[in-house]
């Protein structure tokens, strides 16, 4: 990755900051190299969990987290966490798996545990394009991009039993915050 990706991955890992406190467990979906809980290891807040992620090379054990090789839902994930992310990954998952995916987030979430979900707007597409073009950014499985529409987020998530909490816009509106909780 170069070093404009890490730095949007970063900002999208701070977003989840004031939802994800001391003592947590996280199931970090799409967590690339653990990137997630390592920051929160350099601001002192421990926390613990399970990073998915097709793409590492295998399966690593640190000291309160692990990171395992898979897609979700997987079924080496078991029993249920306070917090589900899923940052930039809500893009790449067709139509046809959606739901199943939701579903899953909801079975794997404790009571009042909440989803914290980052999805950028469709135009940043274009943008990824050239930038990718002119090698300034790796532009991580940006092919798997299909111009998912945002406006579906909240309504795919409540009809599954989720509550929006919060909706925000980031990074000069070209991405959104989502956060939900499980109506229980």
């Amino acid at each position: 990755m170069k070093k404009i990706d890490i730095f949007l991955q970063r900002e999208r890992i701070k977003t989840t900051i004031p939802y994800i406190q001391n003592g947590m467990s996280v199931l970090d979906i799409g967590c690339s190299n653990g990137e997630l809980f390592e920051l929160y290891r350099e601001k002192d807040i421990e926390i613990s969990g399970i990073g998915l992620d097709p793409d590492i090379e295998s399966d690593i054990i640190k000291k309160n987290y692990q990171l395992i090789k898979d897609s979700f839902p997987s079924s080496k994930v078991s029993g249920t966490f306070d917090v589900i992310t899923a940052l930039a990954v809500l893009e790449h998952i067709s139509d046809e798996k959606i739901d199943e995916f939701i579903y899953s987030c909801k079975k794997h979430l404790k009571a009042n545990g909440k989803v914290i979900i980052t999805v950028p707007h469709p135009f940043v597409d274009t943008i990824l394009k050239v930038l990718i073009f002119l090698k300034i950014i790796d532009g991580m499985e940006a092919e798997q991009h299909h111009g998912f529409d945002i406006q579906r987020v909240a309504g795919l998530f409540e009809k599954c039993g989720f509550n929006l909490l919060k909706h925000k816009r980031f990074q000069f509106g070209m991405n959104n915050l989502f956060v939900f909780s499980g109506k229980y």
